[in-house]
């Protein structure tokens, strides 16, 4: 249908009352004789039509569907020579006017309303979460290591983040560094907080709550969205910020956007041996000398440790402790993965993350993952691995090498965060005491600081013996370290002595350990000194 806008109708002169419309174009022209039904049939009609159409304006206003022209258009002989369809609305634009007045003064009480309305709520929520942030120091915490090096970051303007798994302590760890400091709390985990779309609205209640304060606690900042943005702005405006996530990778990279060189990376991992102890009011050094009493209480909560992890809520509250786990490890699939990333194959996830959990401490390849879980693609496979790694759940660690190829060519090792999840989540009849003691010293080295696949290795000698891990300081392997549940067992013991050796040899490395549960000494082999150090001692002796 034809539109009253179109070139060939647009061009109209006007002279006091007469108006008058030129028609140009030929191929319109044949258009408007078929839609006229063979009305005004000649040329000169076209080019000399007048109408005595007194103050009439051709206007349109286009909204949807529905052209709106002024209401004595029906009433005017253009309507009879140019009829138009049903979808136009005759209004009169003295009524419209008023009309649409009326439509944005409704518009903007609703809007004042909202607002109001928002900033009560943000409000509210600031109030809770300030009684929630007196709650929460008023208890008695075990001190966490690097508290002290978290207390004294604080002291620049850097944007501190503080990542880990979910109800690993980051919160906790926080508070306890900021304890004594006048700051801000807020949690985004609270769902009502979805609600609030405008940033400063955030920024109202946090003024209206806490007063002028310069220094603020967001708590898993990533289900804000924008977060970045709102970070780097309060930074620009001279806040001090505090920011806490369950997703480093996520974090670190939108960070790198926003605040590329103002922020430092910090993680908190469950509790280490150490800090588990003390919940259980024990506090052992690695030299302490020990009554077979103290050993025997001491490797009683090895036991306990090695098998249900050091979550703290596990060792402080009377929980039941595969109930516990399993509720969170299924919250973090569903809230850090499945939501954020938008995950269409829920149940396959969750069956990878349980075959991976049964398979810790063993290696694996994408393309072995498509085939036993029946994937369709293996990019999706190497998808969903990043996803369970990003949220700390999974760790990989690379073979090493010194070419960098065969590094991202070898087949992977598996690594849970937590043996609590290993024993909970994996299919097994009984724990695997040996995958969870290797598990357990990976976990160990990741918090004295190696990073997988930068500083922490696993290696085969080219006999294809395999070394649990290798630390590398430099350009060069600093250390090898086997891990062995069975020391009474010569045969094993033996192959893990060898593999040590040779693998000594081939990266000309004297550093040579085992890790095993209660055995300590040291050994030789083809000339080589090794060392066999209890897992106890070595947790204790950072």
């Amino acid at each position: 249908m034809q539109s009253l806008k179109d070139p060939e109708f647009s061009n109209f002169y006007q002279d006091e009352n007469q108006v008058s419309y030129i028609l140009r174009n030929e191929r319109r022209r044949q258009e408007l004789r078929r839609f006229r039904h063979g009305e005004a049939k000649g040329r000169k009609e076209y080019k000399n039509l007048t109408l005595e159409a007194s103050g009439l304006e051709l206007i349109e206003i286009f909204i949807g569907n529905t052209f709106w022209v002024p209401s004595n258009y029906k009433e005017s002989q253009l309507h009879h020579i140019f009829p138009l369809p049903e979808k136009y609305l005759y209004l009169d634009f003295r009524s419209c006017h008023d009309i649409l007045f009326i439509i944005f003064t409704v518009l903007n009480i609703i809007y004042i309303i909202m607002a109001i309305t928002m900033s009560k709520l943000v409000e509210k929520i600031m109030t809770g979460a300030m009684e929630e942030k007196k709650e929460i120091l008023s208890r008695k915490y075990v001190d966490r290591e690097g508290l002290q090096e978290f207390r004294d970051s604080l002291q620049s303007s850097l944007v501190n983040i503080v990542a880990g798994p979910r109800r690993a302590g980051k919160s906790v760890f926080s508070m306890l560094g900021l304890d004594g400091a006048d700051f801000a709390y807020l949690n985004f985990d609270d769902d009502r907080l979805r609600q609030v779309s405008n940033t400063d609205d955030i920024v109202e209640g946090i003024v209206s709550v806490y007063g002028g304060t310069k220094l603020i606690f967001f708590d898993e900042i990533q289900n804000l969205s924008g977060w970045e943005l709102f970070v780097n702005k309060l930074h620009r405006r001279g806040y001090k910020l505090v920011i806490t996530g369950s997703n480093s990778k996520l974090l670190s990279r939108e960070m790198s956007g926003a605040l590329t060189g103002r922020h430092c990376l910090r993680e908190v991992f469950p509790f280490s041996f150490a800090e588990f102890l003390k919940t259980c009011s024990c506090d052992y050094k690695a030299g302490d000398a020990m009554s077979p009493e103290k050993k025997g209480a001491l490797l009683n909560s090895l036991r306990t440790y090695m098998t249900f992890g050091g979550f703290p809520e596990l060792s402080q509250e009377p929980v039941n402790a595969k109930s516990y786990l399993d509720a969170l490890f299924e919250s973090t699939l569903l809230k850090d993965v499945v939501t954020r990333y938008k995950v269409r194959f829920a149940r396959q996830l969750y069956d990878l993350a349980v075959y991976l959990a049964s398979n810790v401490a063993s290696e694996y390849t994408f393309g072995s993952l498509r085939k036993n879980l029946l994937f369709n693609s293996t990019l999706t496979v190497q998808n969903y691995v990043g996803f369970l790694e990003e949220t700390y759940l999974f760790f990989s660690l690379n073979r090493f090498s010194f070419k960098f190829k065969e590094q991202i060519r070898s087949p992977r090792k598996i690594y849970m965060v937590d043996n609590g999840y290993v024993t909970s989540c994996a299919f097994r009849i009984s724990p695997d005491y040996g995958r969870l003691l290797e598990n357990l010293v990976f976990i160990e080295l990741l918090r004295r600081g190696a990073r997988p696949n930068l500083e922490l290795f696993y290696y085969r000698t080219r006999t294809g013996k395999e070394v649990d891990f290798l630390v590398r300081k430099g350009l060069r392997p600093d250390s090898l370290i086997q891990v062995c549940f069975l020391t009474d067992d010569s045969k094993t013991m033996k192959r893990e002595l060898c593999s040590l050796a040779d693998a000594g040899d081939e990266l000309g490395c004297r550093n040579l350990s085992v890790i095993t549960f209660d055995t300590e000494g040291d050994d030789k082999i083809d000339g080589k000194a090794i060392k066999l150090i209890p897992i106890w001692k070595w947790l204790l002796s950072r």
